[in-house]
C-alpha cells in the first residue's frame, strides 16, 4: 500500500527503529577532549619538570605553570602523579593550603625484611651500608618535610621556627655526634647541630626551604659589610644563603606592611644633615640630603610581628625608588619672620633658681669619698652611676629610620617639608603635640617657620627641641676657652697626647674631654677633702659603705637619704666658699670645679630622664656661653629654655606626663637605666652610624634612588634579623654587658692618671692664696683686665641686656666675652678691641679664605700674632738645637796664639768625647778627661 503521508494514515514506527532515529553512530572516540593528545602531552612536560629539577618540592601551581598550551585540573594532576609514582611521592598542602609536591626518593622501604637478613660479611662494609641507610633514612625525611617558602618569619622574631624545621632523625643523628652529653652546658653545640641541619636541609632542597640561619648570616654579611664578594664564598660553603638571597629578603621588606604602632606609645622625630661626598667621575652630583628617625617609646608598643611575604621576583629599580618619597614642599611664608614676635624673656621669672651655683650631688660626694679613701674596685663616675641606678624603673625607645628627602639640608624648602611630614606621622598616632630635634642651625630657622605658621596650621603643633649633645660640646669648648692659659692646656698634656689636648679643649673629641675633665676633677676632691675636718669613724663608716660595692652596690635612694653623706655635702659647699676667697686664681679653678659638676648633673639629667634637671643645667650653662662667646648656642639656649617652662599650657596632660615625668624625652636602646642618650647622639649611634659603616652607604653603595628607598625603608627588618642572628649566637656586637669603666685595665689606668694629675696640683698648688689670677703652669700674673674667674657674672650681665628684644633683632657684642689669661702672651688688637687669637687658626682660615696674591696682602696689613711666631710660642723663647749654630760658623785657617788665651770647652761636647767603661771609678773617669783635654 502506497501512503505518502504516515501522520495522516495514523502510522507509528516500531520502537527499536524510532530509538535509532535519535542513536548517533559511534565514531570510536570519546567524547570532550582527546585524552591521547592534551593531557598525556601536558603530564610529559610535568614528569619531565619533576624528574629534571633539582628541587624536590614543588607546589601544584608551579607544575601547571609547566604546561604549554592545554593544562589539567588539580585533581586529573593528582591522579595521574599517584598512578606514575606511587608510594614515592607525597602530595600534601603546606600551612597556607597550597598544595605541594614532593619526593620521598625511594619506592622500596629502607628497613625491610630483606635489609635485616643480606649482611656483609666485612665489617667495614657493614658499617658502610649502616651509614649509607641512615643517610637514606634523614633523606627520606627531609624531602618528605613541607616547608613554607612563600614568606620569612617575621623580623623580630626571625628564629622562631628554627628547631622545628629540623627532622627528628637528623637532630637526634647530629646530636649524638656532636653535642657532649657529660658536659653541663651544651648550648654552644645545640647551636652547631642547628646551624648544621639548616645547612644539610638546604643543599637537600635548595629551593623550597628558606633556612633562617643561613639568611639572616647572609643578610648580616650584606648589610654589615656590603660585600657581594664575602656572602658568595660563604655561600659556595655551603654555610650561608646567597647574594641574591639577601637581596630578596631585603626587597620583600621594604613591600611588607609597616609595623603596627600602638595608641599608648609616645613619637618624637630627630632630623640631621646627611650630606656626602660621593666619589663621582666629575666631582658633581655630590649627596645633600636631610636624614631622620623616628623615636617611638616604649618599644613594646611597636609590634612588627607580621610574616614578610617573599617576592617571586625583583621589582624594577624605578619602582623601587618610588617608594616610600617624601616629595619635596615649598616654604612660601617666607616674608613672615616668625622669630621677630617672640620677645626675650626673663628666664629668672619663668624659672627661678633655687641655686646659681651647681653644687655636687650625693651621689657624687660618695664616689669622691670612695676614690679619696681608695675604696678597691670603684669604678670611676659613670661606671659608679651605672651601679647605683640599675634597679630603677625605665623604658626603652625603638628607632625607625625616616625616608631621605634628597634635598639641601639647610634650605627652608627642605625644614619645611620634615616638618609636615612629621606632623602628619603623628597625626596618624593620634598625637597632637609633636617633637623634632635639630642641631643648632637647622633650629632656628625651623623654630622661625613654626612661629611664622597661622594659629590653625597643623605646624602650630609642633615643637622644637635642641640638640643636647651639641649643646653639652659647646659647654665643654667654653669650658676650655675660659681657662686658656691657665695651666689646664699643660696639666693635660701630662695623661694625653698634646694634639689631642688641641681638640679636646674646643669639645671636639668629646669621649676623652668628659674623662679628662672628671679625672682633674677627682684630683682637686682629693685636695679639698684633705682639708675638711671629717673624723676616723666617718672614714669608717664610708669605707663599710662602699666595702661590697663591686657585687651590691648602694642604690640612689639610700645615698640621697644617708645623714652622714649629707653632713659632708655641707662641709663641702661651705669649703668651696672658703677657697674661694683665697684669690682669682683659687677663684678660677673653683670655678672650673662647678662647672665640671654642671657637666656631670647634665649628663645625669639625660642618662636618668630627670626633665627638670635637664632644663636647670641648660640655664645654669647659658652666662658661661655669654662669657665665652658661644653667642648662638646662648641665643638658642635661652629660645629654647621660653619655649619649654610654657610647655605645660600648650600640651595635653596625658602627653606631658609621658614626656616630662615618666622621662620619655630622653632615649634607651639598651635594656639599662643609665643608658638614656640625647636625641642627636641617638640619630648619630644609629643613622649616621650606619650609612658610615663598612655596609653602609658611604661604602661599597651608590646613592642611586633605588639603593637608598631599598636600604632605608629596610633597615627596621635587617637589623631586627641581625639582632635575632647574635641573640641566636650569644653575640652582642654593639657592646658588652659590663660597663667600660668596671674592666680592671679601666680602673688602673684611671687610678694611674689621678695620681699624676695630683702631683702635678702638689708642685703647682690651685687654691693657694695668691691675690692676682696667675697661670698655675708658667706663673704669668694677669693684670685688672683677665676677668676669666668671674664668668657666671658677666654672663648674667650681657642676659640681662637680651631682655626686651626680639630674637630676630638681638645682637650679642664680643665685648661681654671674658678675658682668659691667655690673653696677656696670646692678644692681637682688632679695631681697638683685644681678642686673644690662636696663631695657627688664624692662618688657616686665611689659607682658605685667600684666592689671590692681592688678597694675602690685604690680610697682612693687619695684626696677625701676638708675637714672632719664629722665635716665640705660647710657653716662651723655642727651644733650639745648639749644632745649628755651629753650622753657621766660618771656617778659616791662621794660626793661633794660645799661650795667653784661655780655651772655654762646652761641657755637652765634652762627656760625649770621653767614653766612660765599666766597673771605673770616678777617679780613673776624671783623669780621663784630664788626658784628653
Amino acid at each position: 500500500m502506497s501512503v505518502d503521508d504516515l501522520v495522516a494514515a495514523d502510522g507509528i514506527y516500531h520502537q527499536s527503529c524510532f530509538v535509532s532515529f535519535f542513536t548517533h553512530l559511534s565514531t570510536g572516540k570519546k567524547r570532550g577532549r582527546p585524552e591521547v593528545e592534551d593531557i598525556t602531552t601536558a603530564m610529559e612536560q610535568i614528569y619531565s619538570y619533576l624528574e629534571n629539577n633539582d628541587d624536590c618540592q614543588v607546589s601544584l601551581c608551579e607544575l601547571m605553570s609547566q604546561c604549554v598550551g592545554y593544562v589539567p585540573s588539580e585533581a586529573t594532576i593528582k591522579n595521574k602523579l599517584n598512578q606514575k609514582y606511587g608510594d614515592s611521592i607525597i602530595i600534601t598542602q603546606s600551612k597556607k593550603k597550597i598544595p605541594v609536591v614532593c619526593f620521598r626518593d625511594t619506592e622500596l622501604k629502607i628497613l625491610s625484611e630483606s635489609w635485616y637478613n643480606i649482611k656483609k660479611q666485612n665489617e667495614r662494609e657493614e658499617r658502610l651500608r649502616i651509614v649509607e641507610t641512615a643517610a637514606a633514612i634523614i633523606k627520606e625525611d627531609i624531602q618528605s618535610r613541607i616547608y613554607d617558602n612563600t614568606s620569612y618569619p617575621p623580623s623580630d622574631d626571625f628564629f622562631k621556627n628554627v628547631t622545628n624545621d629540623i627532622p627528628e632523625t637528623l637532630n637526634v643523628f647530629l646530636g649524638n655526634l656532636i653535642v657532649k652529653k657529660k658536659t653541663k652546658s651544651n648550648q654552644n653545640a645545640k647551636r652547631k647541630v642547628v646551624s648544621i641541619a639548616h645547612a644539610i636541609i638546604s643543599a637537600i632542597k635548595p629551593r623550597s626551604f628558606l633556612s633562617s640561619v643561613q639568611i639572616s648570616l647572609a643578610v648580616f654579611l650584606y648589610r654589615k659589610f656590603g660585600s657581594k664578594n664575602l656572602v658568595t664564598l660563604l655561600c659556595n660553603l655551603g654555610f650561608c644563603a646567597s647574594y641574591h638571597d639577601a637581596q630578596i629578603l631585603e626587597t620583600s621588606a621594604i613591600y611588607n606592611p609597616p609595623p603596627t604602632i600602638l595608641s599608648e606609645s609616645f613619637c618624637q622625630f630627630v632630623f640631621d644633615n646627611a650630606d656626602f661626598n660621593v666619589s663621582t667621575i666629575d666631582g658633581l652630583n655630590t649627596f645633600h640630603s636631610m636624614g631622620g628617625i623616628k623615636c617611638i617609646t616604649p618599644a613594646t608598643s611597636v609590634i612588627s610581628g607580621q610574616e614578610i611575604v617573599k617576592l617571586s621576583k625583583s621589582p624594577t629599580a624605578k619602582e623601587i625608588g618610588e617608594i616610600g618619597v617624601i616629595q619635596l614642599q615649598t616654604f612660601e611664608n617666607v616674608a613672615r619672620t616668625g622669630l621677630k614676635s617672640i620677645a626675650i624673656e626673663d628666664l629668672n621669672r619663668l624659672n627661678p633658681l633655687t641655686e646659681e651655683v651647681p653644687w655636687p650631688e650625693p651621689c657624687d660626694i660618695l664616689w669622691m669619698c670612695g676614690k679619696w679613701l681608695e675604696v678597691p674596685l670603684i669604678p670611676e663616675w659613670k661606671g659608679f652611676m651605672h651601679s647605683v641606678t640599675k634597679d630603677l624603673s625605665y623604658e626603652v625607645t625603638k628607632i625607625i629610620p625616616l625616608p631621605f628627602v634628597n634635598s639641601p639640608p639647610s634650605n627652608y624648602d627642605t625644614i619645611y617639608t620634615v616638618l609636615n611630614y612629621a606632623v602628619d606621622q603623628c597625626l596618624k598616632l593620634k598625637q597632637k603635640t609633636c617633637f623634632i630635634t635639630f642641631d643648632q642651625p637647622l633650629y632656628i630657622k625651623a623654630r622661625e617657620i613654626v612661629a611664622a605658621a597661622f594659629e590653625e596650621s597643623p605646624l602650630s603643633n609642633i615643637v622644637m627641641r635642641l640638640r643636647g649633645f651639641h649643646l653639652l660640646m659647646s659647654f665643654l669648648g667654653c669650658i676650655g676657652y675660659i681657662m686658656t692659659g691657665s695651666g689646664l692646656k699643660e696639666l693635660l698634656s701630662i695623661i694625653y697626647a698634646p694634639t689631642s689636648v688641641e681638640k679636646m679643649l674646643p669639645g671636639h673629641a668629646y669621649a676623652r674631654a668628659v674623662r679628662a675633665h672628671l679625672l682633674i676633677q677627682m684630683a682637686l676632691a682629693k685636695i679639698i677633702l684633705d682639708d675638711l675636718n671629717i673624723t676616723i669613724l666617718e672614714r669608717e663608716i664610708i669605707k663599710e659603705m662602699m666595702s661590697d660595692f663591686f657585687v651590691d652596690p648602694l642604690s640612689l635612694e639610700t645615698i640621697n637619704q644617708n645623714s652622714l653623706i649629707k653632713e659632708i655635702e655641707i662641709k663641702i659647699k661651705e669649703k668651696l666658699e672658703e677657697l674661694k676667697k683665697n684669690g682669682a686664681t683659687a677663684a678660677l679653678w673653683i670655678q672650673y670645679f662647678n662647672m665640671i659638676t654642671l657637666m656631670k648633673q647634665f649628663i645625669h639629667a639625660e642618662r636618668s630622664g630627670d626633665w627638670n634637671g635637664h632644663l636647670r643645667c641648660i640655664q645654669q650653662m647659658i652666662p658661661f656661653f655669654h662669657a665665652s662667646g658661644h653667642f648662638l648656642y646662648a641665643k638658642s639656649c635661652h629660645l629654647y629654655l621660653q619655649d619649654m617652662f610654657k610647655l605645660q599650657s600648650s600640651m595635653r596632660r596625658d602627653e606631658f606626663e609621658k614626656f616630662t615625668n615618666e622621662g620619655y624625652f630622653t632615649m634607651r636602646r639598651t635594656d639599662k637605666f643609665w643608658a638614656g642618650v640625647w636625641s642627636d647622639m641617638t640619630i648619630e649611634q644609629t643613622l649616621m652610624r650606619s650609612m658610615k659603616s663598612d655596609g653602609g652607604l658611604t661604602r661599597r653603595r651608590s646613592v642611586a634612588d633605588s639603593v637608598l628607598s631599598k636600604w632605608i625603608l629596610a633597615t627596621t627588618a635587617t637589623h631586627n634579623i641581625c639582632t635575632s642572628l647574635e641573640d641566636f649566637c650569644g653575640m652582642i656586637f654593639a657592646s658588652a654587658e659590663q660597663h667600660v669603666d668596671f674592666r680592671e685595665s679601666r680602673r688602673a689606668r684611671d687610678a694611674e692618671d689621678t695620681k699624676k694629675l695630683s702631683d702635678w696640683f702638689s708642685n703647682h698648688p690651685p687654691f693657694s692664696n695668691v691675690t692676682d689670677i696667675m697661670s698655675l703652669a708658667t706663673g704669668v700674673v694677669g693684670d685688672a683686665t683677665i676677668n676669666c674667674h668671674n664668668a657666671v657674672e658677666v654672663g648674667k650681665k650681657a642676659m640681662a641686656k637680651m631682655i626686651g628684644n626680639n630674637f630676630f633683632e638681638v645682637k650679642l657684642s664680643r665685648q661681654n666675652k671674658v678675658l682668659p689669661l691667655a690673653t696677656i702672651n696670646c692678644a692681637i688688637k682688632v679695631h681697638g678691641e683685644v681678642v686673644p687669637v690662636d696663631p695657627l687658626l688664624l692662618f688657616q682660615r686665611i689659607a682658605i679664605s685667600k684666592k689671590t696674591d692681592e688678597d694675602l696682602a690685604t690680610h697682612f696689613k693687619y695684626e696677625l700674632a701676638p708675637f714672632p711666631l719664629s722665635l716665640f710660642n705660647e710657653a716662651g723663647m723655642r727651644k733650639t738645637k745648639k749644632s745649628s749654630l755651629y753650622d753657621i760658623f766660618t771656617t778659616f785657617n791662621v794660626n793661633l796664639d794660645l799661650e795667653n788665651c784661655t780655651v772655654i770647652v762646652d761641657g755637652g761636647f765634652l762627656l760625649h768625647r770621653v767614653v766612660w767603661k765599666q766597673t771605673s771609678t770616678f777617679s780613673t773617669i776624671c783623669q780621663s778627661y784630664i788626658n784628653y783635654i
